[in-house]
């Protein structure tokens, strides 16, 4: 009779003999390509949402700012109250308008810095910041190297998919702190205003 280690030690080692079968077969390279598609579908989905947002960002900032600063002195002169959270609202939106640039900004990721040769970028065919400093007998010399064996493209592929999923991560960390940024300025500028409007009232 069967231990428990010894059937759970034997259902693993059938589970790795089938996952080996499963290996290279044609129902693997199309649940791979299914995956590559579906993943560098979402990627570019969420980059360009998050485009999308930073481009909001910096528009309604824009517009902010613009308007504060013509308007500014004659508000001021009205209600010198203003001065303190107008300065903050001002700082604050400028600096979300920052971040919110830096992650609309493109991103350009050189993955052969140091070794622009056609053997090294044969491996990193996908992005044109990776070939682009090559000439065009090299290029060709690169890409018909990768034609030839298909597990360089799907090497080619994953490395893509791990950068685009490094830009996405910086796209969306700027776009988080320019939100972050700009609902605190907000919370600032309704707290300066109040102290400022209590102060002026308490001192006239």
């Amino acid at each position: 009779m069967k231990t428990v280690s010894e059937s759970t030690e034997n259902s693993g080692n059938s589970q790795k003999k089938t996952s080996k079968k499963f290996i290279g077969t044609k129902k693997a390279n199309r649940a791979l390509g299914v995956f590559l598609r579906n993943s560098y579908r979402t990627h570019t989905a969420l980059s360009a949402l998050a485009d999308r947002k930073a481009n909001i960002m910096i528009r309604f900032n824009s517009i902010l700012i613009s308007i504060l600063i013509v308007f500014f002195k004659s508000i001021f002169e009205i209600n010198p109250a203003t001065l303190i959270s107008g300065i903050v609202f001002l700082t604050t939106a400028l600096f979300s308008l920052a971040f919110a640039t830096f992650a609309a900004r493109p991103h350009i990721t050189r993955l052969n810095k140091d070794d622009l040769d056609w053997q090294a970028t044969k491996d990193n065919m996908y992005f044109f910041g990776s070939f682009t400093e090559l000439s065009l007998a090299d290029y060709e010399k690169a890409f018909d190297e990768m034609a030839k064996d298909p597990s360089i493209i799907y090497g080619n592929m994953s490395r893509d998919l791990y950068h685009l999923g490094k830009v996405l991560n910086l796209k969306f960390k700027y776009l988080k702190w320019a939100y972050d940024i700009f609902l605190a300025g907000l919370g600032f500028t309704v707290l300066a205003f109040l102290f400022s409007f209590f102060l002026f009232n308490s001192s006239g």
